[in-house]
């Protein structure tokens, strides 16, 4: 009798090694049919059972529990992957909602460390007349500046000004976003105030050169209050300028070399809000983000209309700025074809790697 008994047992427990769980629960049912039996597939709906210890044993006890555990683990899953995409939509509504928040005219504590003139020496003892006229030059902004023009000045440093300047419509410059930085002399006003653009290592014309210096014909800035400065560089320099009389831009005649030339200005301002959000001017983060998210489109369209996307290095400025756009968070799909984006950056990565190359063996 005993002997058949193992017999009984060792067949189950082969059965079990070899059909798994289900096995064991059969091989439990045989010898004590009492005990309240809990399938697997119970584990997803109800809890485990209680059970006296030592009533399935200890194993059973200990791998039970496993399984819940384990749809307990699944659910914090999907609640963490949630919260991960809400807080991916959250960040894009907020780069959206500061941009909108974002005022013409603001007040900042200090300026921020790349404004050109932040280590001018500044004395706290300042002439009462200078005071007075910036001052005067805040009211000034505060009160008329116009909705292309955004102005940033600094509590701790009445002498320096921060601007960013619009391109308007009808010119090569159109949806660019041009960075100025202002400061007050301690003779002003006997000298007028310093300009200095940000050039982002692009020369546009004779005004707005690659060194960042900017020379404006016809304006007499001594005379001139920032608001009439900054609304001159707009209408005369970023609207009505001739980009073609650069030095760099040869001057030829006829409407289709300047069109040629107009289109290439456009093109290389293209360049320059790729630079801009590469290195992002610091106090207009929120405002330049916020800016080519909603232009995005335009650009691109403007891009295609007016450049030759034949010409493959023209063709890879555009795939970079796609690139750059989607990055900041613009869905730009449908205005490209993935096989040509795909090669276009293979092809950039080949380069690279071939620069690379040449460069260590040149180098020491």
């Amino acid at each position: 009798m005993r002997e058949s008994f193992l017999k009984t047992v060792n067949k189950n427990i082969k059965a079990m090694n070899f059909y798994g769980i289900d096995s064991y629960y059969r091989f439990q049912e045989t010898f004590k049919p009492s005990i309240p039996i809990v399938k697997e597939w119970e584990f997803k709906s109800k809890p485990t059972p209680k059970l006296n210890h030592g009533e399935i044993g200890e194993e059973a006890l200990e791998e039970r529990p496993t399984t819940s555990n384990f749809y307990g683990e699944i659910e914090e899953i999907k609640e963490t992957s949630s919260k991960f995409y809400g807080e991916i939509e959250e960040i894009k509504d907020r780069v959206e909602k500061r941009f909108h928040e974002f005022n013409n005219f603001s007040m900042s504590a200090y300026p921020p460390y790349d404004h050109y003139f932040r280590e001018k020496p500044f004395y706290n003892c300042i002439d009462a007349v200078l005071v007075k006229r910036i001052q005067e030059e805040r009211g000034i902004l505060r009160q008329g500046l116009p909705s292309s023009i955004f102005v940033r000045v600094y509590e701790s440093r009445i002498d320096v000004v921060r601007a960013v300047i619009v391109g308007r419509e009808g010119a090569p410059y159109h949806q660019g976003l041009f960075l100025f930085d202002i400061f007050f002399p301690s003779n002003s006003p006997t000298q007028p105030p310093q300009l200095f653009y940000h050039s982002y290592g692009l020369d546009f014309n004779p005004n707005l050169p690659k060194s960042g210096n900017v020379s404006l014909e016809g304006v007499i800035l001594k005379q001139s209050n920032i608001l009439e400065t900054l609304v001159s560089i707009q209408q005369l320099v970023l609207l009505n300028g001739k980009p073609y009389l650069n030095s760099e831009y040869p001057r030829l005649g006829g409407e289709k070399s300047n069109s040629k030339l107009h289109k290439r200005v456009f093109v290389q301002t293209c360049e320059a809000m790729l630079r801009m959000l590469k290195c992002l001017p610091m106090g207009f983060e929120d405002f330049v983000l916020g800016f080519f998210r909603t232009r995005a489109h335009n650009i691109l369209l403007n891009y295609k209309a007016c450049a030759d996307l034949e010409d493959q290095p023209i063709k890879t400025l555009f795939f970079k700025l796609v690139k750059a756009f989607e990055a900041n968070g613009t869905y730009c799909r449908h205005h490209y074809n993935q096989e040509e984006y795909d090669l276009t950056f293979k092809k950039e990565e080949f380069l690279s790697e071939e620069e690379r190359t040449m460069a260590r063996f040149w180098l020491p």
